[in-house]
């Protein structure tokens, strides 16, 4: 059986193969946590926002640096995460799901730790 086939029927036995359902939905749990967790970080970062406000040109300095900064450790958190993915690097819009909770996490939990080290009162 070539290959196409075999996807094809593994494709259909997603709702009948209870391990693959199985596997499917700790997949989906466990990336959905982590989204969780990235938009706690962006809660967090709006709270701060409106109880301690910088002056803009720290602001807008602390956005930059988080975004470069954090930005590269979502990347290297989401790569070191890749084992637990559905396996479809640059195939389906999953994997870009996957990465940017880990980027947009990265740099809400940055900004936060750097917000509450720089601007405590």
């Amino acid at each position: 059986m070539d290959e196409g086939w075999s996807r094809t029927l593994l494709a259909i036995s997603y709702d009948v193969i209870p391990e693959l359902r199985e596997q499917r939905d700790r997949y989906y749990d466990f990336w959905n946590a982590i989204g969780a967790v990235a938009i706690i970080g962006w809660i967090a970062v709006l709270l701060l926002y409106r109880i301690r406000t910088p002056n803009q040109p720290s602001l807008r300095l602390l956005v930059a640096g988080a975004v470069l900064i954090g930005g590269g450790l979502g990347w290297a958190l989401w790569s070191r995460l890749e084992r637990w993915s559905w396996g479809d690097i640059g195939v389906a819009s999953r994997w870009l799901g996957e990465m940017t909770a880990c980027i947009l996490g990265g740099v809400a939990w940055l900004l936060v730790g750097c917000w509450l080290l720089l601007y405590r009162r």
